[in-house]
């Protein structure tokens, strides 16, 4: 493979920015379809200036995260896999011991979740390993938030 960057070698980033991230990605992914990406511009010769993104939730937070991190391109790909990954996590029920719902509709993650997700290495199919991301979420928990969502 060479030098290519594998997507377990993504480089982590700060909980208080991976948190500002995973807001600015849920904020857009669960707003109903807003400004279009872009429009088809196809020249008479065939040649394409310009491509229509599908509207997708996953899309509308791809291009938050994008806009949020500007020309810092390491760490928009970092937020991007890492919120991938989290998602992942979330829609495959593996978080439910760490959320709470607020104010009738709101999902509350708890704050250990974000610490590791927003540091631990990702595996080669760009995931959090499930049963190691939920032993790192407990023990960060236990150390650095004993009172908080204790059952």
């Amino acid at each position: 493979m060479g030098n290519r960057k594998r997507t377990r070698d993504t480089p982590v980033l700060e909980p208080a920015v991976f948190a500002q991230a995973v807001l600015a990605g849920l904020a857009a992914g669960e707003s109903a379809g807003g400004d279009p990406v872009a429009v088809d511009q196809v020249a008479s010769d065939g040649s394409v200036s310009m491509l229509q993104v599908p509207d997708s939730p996953h899309g509308r937070a791809a291009f938050a995260l994008k806009r949020h991190f500007g020309n810092d391109e390491r760490a928009f790909r970092a937020a991007l896999a890492r919120f991938r990954a989290l998602m992942d996590l979330f829609s495959r029920g593996a978080l439910q011991r760490w959320c709470r719902q607020q104010d009738g509709e709101r999902t509350a993650l708890h704050p250990a979740v974000i610490d590791v997700a927003s540091q631990m290495r990702l595996s080669d199919n760009g995931r959090f390993p499930p049963r190691k991301f939920a032993a790192a979420v407990l023990e960060a928990a236990r150390v650095h938030y004993p009172q908080l969502w204790n059952d």
